[in-house]
């Protein structure tokens, strides 16, 4: 839900450095749901078992904030 609706905003958006920053938290928040579905419902099928896997995948959610925080910056910047 969450990607559709930067997924709009992005579609609208004029500005090339927002643009950047919200296919960066795209980007964070389907990695970070790929590789969860991959470890919840097909390595179990193959045997083999994990310890938790959200913590260790929060960290692609945490680096795309990260990112879009430091092109939030630059735009603000740039507006002054």
């Amino acid at each position: 839900m969450s990607c559709l609706i930067i997924y709009r905003d992005y579609l609208r958006q004029k500005n090339k450095i927002k643009k950047k920053i919200e296919l960066v938290e795209i980007a964070g928040i389907i990695l970070m749901t790929i590789l969860t579905f991959v470890l919840i419902i097909i390595f179990p099928m193959m045997g083999v078992m994990f310890p938790s896997i959200l913590c260790e995948f929060a960290i692609f959610v945490a680096i795309a904030a990260f990112i879009g925080a430091a092109l939030e910056s630059r735009l603000h910047k740039k507006s002054r």
